[in-house]
């Protein structure tokens, strides 16, 4: 899930943030509850105290319960196959999850820990293979670790990492130049400045609108771009264009996103199924979701989805994560429904895991959620799209 990295700061400001040694006494008293706080798969940047830490790459419906996962023995016990400092970090009593992710057929938890005596964070990325388990220390705090191929791209204010499932890293260069139409196997990555398109080891500027701020894009497998945007005069707009065509917003010209104050839309997309969610701002501080559109040729027509609460109090609120299966299901995870799965001919079904499922994302042909449970949270994944669930550890406990 490609939630827009500003999303966080969003949510910050509606409302006065918490001193440093109150986020560690909510992290200590929330201990068995590590939750993600964006999720999953979900590009983001951790703020503690209204600050954004930024990383550095260190030495290595009525809601219905959930189907009966496939029971598991869970000990909830640091994996003892961790480097030492890694261990060490993970034990500690204030240390929460704060994203979890998969990439291929692996997959990453970002854990982290802040200490009120240095006024800093530090994390640990773990990640998991099958039977392999890697895991190192990222210094300076949380950062943004974000799912591409081959790894998850660390980001820095030049160029960036791509940390791979074995632990290595891979240099990953910033090219710069003119904007580039999208092409066939690119990926949409936020940098610490804007956001590009990863091309095998480089980092390229995107084509966009004159004029134009993008906040978030999906490669259809063909090389069409969608691509939601902030144009002038703050309104937002949905535009998709075919390989080989020169930008123009006449291509969206009944698609444009309506002028809204809310949250940034949030636009998320495998193969040739596109989705986008749109946001908004209550007085409350929490945040509608106020329509759901879904496209199964890359952007080129969109259908509502119609099977949601999307009005008064029951409507769905505070979305979490937002990913399209290798089938082209839907899955979303909020706080008021619980996970919610759409299948490609619209129909809606809503369920529980637990009191607060979180992150979504696809690892390999399986779907993931992440579920409260005790002491540690678990992952509930499904190799036959959303059917059945299985329950595993995290990465990085047993």
């Amino acid at each position: 899930m490609n939630l827009p990295t500003d999303f966080p700061h969003e949510i910050a400001q509606r409302a006065d943030q918490p001193g440093f040694d109150e986020v560690l006494d909510r992290a200590r008293s929330a201990r068995h509850r590590r939750r993600t706080t964006i999720a999953s798969g979900l590009a983001t940047v951790c703020v503690v105290g209204g600050i954004v830490v930024a990383t550095q790459l260190g030495p290595r419906a009525p809601v219905e319960p959930a189907p009966a996962p496939t029971p598991t023995t869970l000990t909830g016990e640091v994996d003892d196959r961790l480097p030492t400092d890694v261990r060490e970090l993970l034990a500690e009593e204030r240390t929460i999850l704060m994203q979890v992710s998969g990439s291929d057929e692996a997959t990453a938890a970002l854990w982290a820990s802040c200490s009120a005596t240095a006024g800093t964070c530090r994390s640990a990325l773990v990640t998991s293979e099958g039977d392999k388990v890697e895991g190192r220390i990222l210094e300076g705090g949380s950062g943004v670790v974000q799912p591409v191929p081959g790894g998850w791209l660390v980001p820095y204010p030049r160029d960036a990492v791509r940390v791979t499932p074995d632990g290595g890293t891979e240099q990953v260069y910033d090219v710069g130049g003119q904007p580039v139409p999208a092409e066939s196997g690119d990926t949409v990555v936020s940098t610490m400045t804007d956001v590009r398109l990863l091309r095998g080891d480089k980092l390229v500027p995107m084509l966009a609108p004159e004029g134009a701020e993008v906040t978030g894009a999906h490669v259809a497998p063909d090389g069409q771009l969608v691509v939601t945007a902030s144009g002038p005069g703050g309104r937002r707009h949905l535009a998709t264009v075919q390989p080989g065509q020169s930008w123009s917003w006449s291509v969206v010209s009944d698609a444009a996103l309506e002028d809204s104050a809310g949250t940034p839309p949030v636009l998320e997309g495998r193969g040739d199924t596109v989705v986008l969610a749109q946001l908004g701002d209550d007085p409350d501080g929490s945040v509608p979701l106020i329509s759901l559109r879904v496209s199964h040729d890359g952007g080129l027509t969109w259908s509502p989805v119609i099977g949601l609460d999307l009005t008064g109090t029951d409507g769905v609120r505070n979305l979490s994560s937002l990913v399209v299966s290798p089938e082209g299901t839907i899955f979303l995870t909020t706080e008021s429904h619980g996970l919610v799965r759409i299948d490609r001919d619209g129909t809606v079904a809503t369920s529980r895991f637990s009191t607060y499922d979180t992150s979504a994302f696809v690892v390999g042909d399986s779907v993931c959620v992440v579920t409260e449970a005790g002491r540690v949270d678990d992952l509930r994944c499904s190799t036959d799209d959303g059917g059945t669930w299985a329950t595993t550890p995290l990465p990085g406990f047993r």
